[in-house]
């Protein structure tokens, strides 16, 4: 096969029952250049690796299985991850163009990677695209939606509030990712989708582009089974190692949305009873970082450590604004 034009890391870890379902939709893609699958297994035990072999056989050309398993995993935020899994595949690809793919998630159209290729080669200075995606259970019942923004144009500045560039959607120019990854990234942050989204809006602006073309299973993955706390103390680290790693002028927007995080893990610890962290959390937020929009969120946390229901009224408000989000969507005010 020539060199392949997009390069699709496939990162999978006992993903048995869906990795087949994430390879097909990849070598389902109609393109007028060539692609290549490069898998990353990680020491599945459920048998994972054998279904990945079978389609290496059966697709020499377009489809690579490295096994990882049998190396030391990167702990971070004490915790084992797959991170020396993830840096070793994508390092491992050889295309112009990076797509990566979760062995439990999806695509669902075949012309997503030639509509992100046409996107990035007219539009040079960009460094990645993406699109919106569909949540669904471990049993494919359909949830609500991914995350849904009506910006189209992202930087760095507006990509630091909150993470809006699903995994599973986006295409990145291999040319304007760092080479190697810094040890920050590799060592220190537990999420990867997040700060590498932001090392690549350094280089050049991402675009989001119209529809839906991914599914991402919720509670099929590591990430995506974990409670609430946890999800938020791992949001919480990745600021913070992005507020020690980035350029100074992006400091103020992170100390804001680190000192947002560490309230949401206050109501958060409240709603477990875990009190005494919570109190211990509090005193140290930063109140100066916030602005007088935060101040919902700073009463919610506060009130939440007078009382263990105080949570409620925040549950209110984010689902009436998800439900504004949606209906801005359906009558096309989201583009």
């Amino acid at each position: 096969m020539s060199d392949p034009v997009v390069s699709v890391a496939l990162i999978t870890y006992q993903h048995r029952a869906y990795v087949a379902q994430a390879i097909e939709s990849v070598l389902s893609q109609r393109t007028d250049f060539p692609i290549e699958i490069v898998v990353g297994e990680d020491g599945s035990t459920d048998g994972t690796l054998d279904v990945c072999l079978a389609y290496e056989q059966s697709h020499p050309q377009r489809v690579r299985v490295l096994r990882h398993g049998h190396l030391q995993k990167i702990r971070v935020n004490g915790r084992v991850t797959g991170r020396r899994n993830w840096i070793l595949t994508v390092g491992a690809v050889r295309g112009r163009y990076l797509a990566i793919l979760d062995g439990d998630d999806h695509w669902t159209r075949a012309d997503k990677l030639q509509r992100q290729v046409d996107f990035l080669e007219s539009h040079p200075d960009h460094a990645f695209c993406f699109t919106d995606m569909e949540r669904v259970a471990p049993d494919g019942t359909r949830l609500a939606p991914g995350p849904q923004t009506s910006r189209r144009r992202f930087t760095t500045r507006t990509l630091l509030p909150r993470h809006v560039v699903p995994t599973a959607t986006s295409l990145y120019r291999r040319e304007m990712l760092p080479d190697p990854f810094p040890d920050w990234f590799v060592e220190e942050s537990p999420v990867a989708d997040y700060p590498l989204a932001i090392l690549a809006s350094l280089r050049g602006p991402g675009r989001r582009l119209p529809g839906r073309m991914s599914v991402y299973r919720v509670g099929g993955g590591i990430w995506s089974s974990r409670g609430e706390i946890d999800v938020w103390r791992d949001t919480l680290v990745a600021r913070r190692v992005l507020l020690d790693h980035l350029p100074a002028e992006y400091a103020p927007v992170l100390r804001r949305y680190v000192a947002r995080d560490e309230l949401e893990l206050v109501r958060a610890l409240c709603e477990a009873g875990e009190r005494a962290e919570a109190h211990a959390l509090f005193g140290a937020v930063d109140r100066g970082a916030l602005s007088w929009l935060d101040l919902p969120i700073r009463w919610i946390a506060r009130a939440s450590l007078l009382h263990r229901n105080a949570g409620l009224p925040l549950k209110v408000w984010r689902g009436l604004r998800e439900r504004r989000r949606r209906y801005a969507a359906r009558i096309g005010l989201t583009r």
